[in-house]
């Protein structure tokens, strides 16, 4: 996971719940789904640079980074 210097928690989001919010913040760049212990999920998101990504072990934390379709190399079209 990176740096949560500049992060927003929230310990009460599905999965759903916490891509809508970050898709509604252009500022956001990442989002992810945290298992607390015994209090369900929760919602992390992550604004500005991503920072000091690394692995924790066997089993990681999946993390969903926003990318431009100009980063992926896709062409879009628009129908008017």
């Amino acid at each position: 996971m990176p740096d949560a210097h500049r992060s927003w928690f929230s310990a009460n989001m599905t999965l759903k719940e916490c891509e809508n919010k970050c898709m509604k913040n252009c500022s956001c760049m990442a989002y992810a789904n945290l298992k607390t212990e015994g209090k369900g999920s929760g919602c992390v998101l992550w604004f500005d640079e991503l920072i000091n990504m690394r692995t924790s072990g066997e089993y990681g934390q999946e993390i969903y980074i926003r990318l431009a379709a100009s980063d992926l190399g896709m062409k879009l079209s628009k129908k008017i």
